[in-house]
């Protein structure tokens, strides 16, 4: 299927790849179940029975809770007879009331004979009889739950990581997604388009080309020290003395809480979602554009926003004509809608910038940001260069991995839907973070003159695979002496080489050991004196340690992975992850090292 530009993005999507990627996603679904060899039809019926002793564990749940009411009520019976009974007893003895009390202590202590009575005989059997056919409905219900489990067994087995990739490829070859984030990809983005890393950590990276231009998409970790607010309150009272109109003397007595703050370091984390694209057309040429709550506004109301904004943008081209430099100095592209709502108004190359927004890309991003559906103007576009990163509000909430075990499952109904839904929601995602840089034709004409090799990286994967496979294993195994486990473990690459067939790869940890401290703030209260108000914050103390991870390419299947013998696994002593053809295996302080010809029979290497 050849490569075929796209001009129109949006309603690309809309009229064509939306419905194709859903029938591919439901024909590739629907592949799996027959080579799982699925009977739909006894599934159907299994999961229908399930659902049957589900609805009666459900009423025997709550017969059981009538019963413990019953045994409460019956508890709070004896309590007030007994309460009754005692009172009465003693207001009798010490003749307070007349001998008729007598009664009511008669009464009191029978209400608590019958019922200890009912606890010891009906209560206590009904009790029994309630959880005996609790525990038969619960066994019931998870014997049933097993047989659809069963039903799905070789299915479950035959998910596989990168499958909506697979779908993708078929659909749209202008969009190449790549099995794992290669070292060429990295050595592309970094040595060819200028690349420079933030300070950050990697948890997910999905990476591929539009038209041979490389993009990653990533989900990174971000921590940042900075001055939290601790606020204390302490509650105070006094009494003031006055006189009323007949000159008696009264006493009132006053509260007041005083409050008072204090500022400390502490550590904020923050996880985001950004694709990162890398493109040689206009090189020199840097922007920012932010979403703009404007290109939400319909009709008359868009038009005056657009007619105001222009005015403000015509004075600021005027400003700028003042300055000789042809290059940078603003000007206005013509079109006062896309001027408006894009925004990019400091942009630093007019030419270059001319160049990437032609009439058609202006057309295209004023269709993307005025159209609703299914995000509108919901992204942040930077370009610096040779790199352009978009970051985008529906991107931050949805998880890219596709985990095979989000797609497990006992009802191959509600597993089709939901993983055709799945489905749906990664292209819709993918696509229109990818769609402002598809709206512009030169992007998808300018191809790369360059290629790369893996074999000239330093190690087989890049840091970035390095660094997700170490936050996707235990981070208790990384904690530093003294850390506190209650908060997160910042795990980031410090070097990586190559050990024969597999990297060497020292990651860093850090975190905090916490300390409870008090600051005692003086406030003034309203009794005229000062008081300290205790103030409990958290003292911070950064820990830190290495530890070596092994991460090596071994291609093949989530099932090769699970084929994998103990005696393999034993012999290296360390915790093992496999996600996207790639194998990571936590060593500790000690150096990681592999022999491919123990895994080489478990996967299939391509």
């Amino acid at each position: 299927m050849a490569e075929e530009m796209i001009y129109r993005p949006r309603e690309m999507y809309e009229k064509q790849l939306k419905k194709q990627y859903h029938e591919e996603a439901v024909r590739y679904f629907n592949e799996l179940v027959e080579k799982a060899k699925v009977d739909e039809q006894a599934n159907a019926m299994h999961v229908k029975e399930y659902n049957k002793k589900v609805e009666i564990r459900k009423e025997k749940e709550k017969a059981l809770n009538k019963v413990k009411a019953g045994k409460g009520w019956a508890i709070v019976g004896i309590v007030l007879g007994g309460a009754l009974a005692v009172t009465f007893l003693v207001l009798c003895i010490t003749g307070v009331v007349p001998p008729w009390g007598w009664a009511l202590v008669a009464g009191g202590l029978a209400v608590v004979g019958l019922m200890i009575f009912l606890l010891a005989t009906r209560i206590k059997n009904a009790m029994q009889r309630a959880k005996e056919a609790l525990a038969k409905a619960q066994a019931e219900e998870q014997a049933a739950l097993k047989v659809c489990y069963d039903d799905l067994a070789v299915l479950n087995s035959l998910y596989d990581w990168n499958m909506p990739h697979r779908i993708m490829t078929k659909v749209t070859p202008i969009l190449q997604l790549d099995e794992h984030y290669t070292a060429k990809r990295d050595a592309e983005l970094h040595d060819i388009y200028g690349l420079v890393d933030d300070e950050c950590t990697t948890l997910q990276v999905l990476s591929g080309s539009i038209m041979q231009n490389p993009f990653i998409l990533e989900r990174v970790y971000e921590r940042e020290i900075k001055d939290k607010e601790y606020v204390g309150t302490l509650t105070i009272t006094w009494t003031t003395t006055y006189r009323d109109s007949k000159g008696n003397s009264h006493t009132q007595t006053h509260t007041q809480t005083l409050r008072a703050s204090a500022f400390h370091p502490a550590p904020f984390f923050y996880k985001s979602t950004r694709l990162i694209y890398g493109n040689e057309a206009a090189p020199d040429l840097s922007f920012t554009r932010r979403p703009n709550p404007n290109s939400a506004l319909e009709g008359k109301a868009l038009d005056n926003y657009v007619k105001k904004r222009a005015k403000e943008l015509a004075k600021k081209e005027k400003r700028d004509l003042t300055d000789n430099n042809e290059r940078t100095n603003f000007k206005t592209m013509g079109n006062e809608v896309f001027d408006a709502l894009f925004d990019a108004t400091d942009r630093n190359h007019e030419v270059q910038f001319r160049l990437l927004f032609t009439a058609l890309a202006q057309t295209n991003m004023v269709d993307l940001l005025t159209t609703k559906e299914p995000y509108g103007d919901d992204f942040v576009f930077y370009k610096d260069k040779k790199i352009n990163s978009i970051s985008s509000g529906h991107s931050q909430g949805f998880n890219y991995v596709a985990d095979p075990s989000f797609f497990i499952g006992y009802d191959c109904a509600a597993c089709r839907n939901f993983f055709v839904d799945y489905c749906d929601k990664f292209l819709r995602g993918l696509y229109f973070d990818l769609a402002p840089l598809i709206s512009i034709p030169l992007y998808q004409m300018h191809r790369p003159a360059h290629s790369f090799l893996d074999e000239n990286a330093a190690t087989w994967l890049p840091r970035r695979e390095h660094e997700v496979l170490a936050n996707s294993m235990d981070p208790k195994a990384f904690l530093p002496k003294d850390a506190d486990p209650s908060l997160p473990v910042y795990l980031t690459e410090v070097s990586s080489k190559k050990n024969g067939s597999v990297d060497s790869t020292v990651i860093h940890s850090s975190s905090f050991h916490t300390t409870p401290m008090t600051d005692y703030i003086p406030v003034r209260g309203g009794d005229g004196r000062v008081h300290s108000v205790p103030v409990h914050w958290i003292k911070y103390d950064e820990v830190h340690d290495d530890f070596n991870i092994g991460t090596v390419p071994v291609g093949g299947t989530q099932n090769d992975y699970r084929q994998i013998g103990a005696e393999v696994l034993n012999r290296y002593g360390a915790s093992f992850r496999y996600q996207r053809g790639l194998l990571g295996f936590f060593t500790g302080k000690d150096e990681p090292r592999m022999e491919r010809a123990d895994f080489e029979k478990y996967f299939h290497q391509k």
